[in-house]
């Protein structure tokens, strides 16, 4: 069952106990983050996806349902508490970029070419496939 990120929020704000080394607004002055749709969001919409997985609540928006073929803009992923974990950049329905700011971790920046992976190369299957985006908590990552 999904759950919306108000009703969420009513039921249960804080039930990720993770540290978190930098902030969402840290990492959007780092990431410079383009101007497209969703791209500037700094926080999680009420109208959010939450799924849970590793025994964490994470928020999605926008839902890959709500994502057209030709979308350009960005999906992005929080934790409960609002931090910014990831966000993945479409242009005209192709993934370009991806930012991933895991805990007690640098920022890192995967640029993709086509659905290939253009960098970082190092370290190996640091950056998701291609494929795995948009994302859909119901499809498992591959890396």
């Amino acid at each position: 069952m999904q759950r919306t990120a108000s009703s969420f929020r009513s039921h249960c704000y804080l039930t990720v106990a993770v540290p978190f080394a930098i902030s969402a607004s840290q990492a959007a002055a780092q990431a410079n983050f383009p101007s497209t749709a969703n791209c500037q969001l700094g926080a999680p919409p009420q109208n959010a996806v939450v799924f849970p997985t590793h025994g964490v609540d994470l928020l999605l928006y926008p839902a890959r349902a709500a994502i057209p073929s030709e979308y350009s803009g960005c999906q992005s992923v929080w934790l409960a508490d609002g931090h910014l974990l990831s966000r993945a950049h479409f242009e005209r329905g192709q993934l370009v970029s991806v930012w991933i700011q895991e805990p007690d971790k640098e920022l890192l920046h995967c640029q993709y070419s086509a659905g290939a992976l253009v960098s970082p190369t190092r370290p190996p299957n640091a950056c998701p496939a291609a494929p795995d985006f948009p994302f859909n908590p119901e499809r498992r990552i591959s890396r």
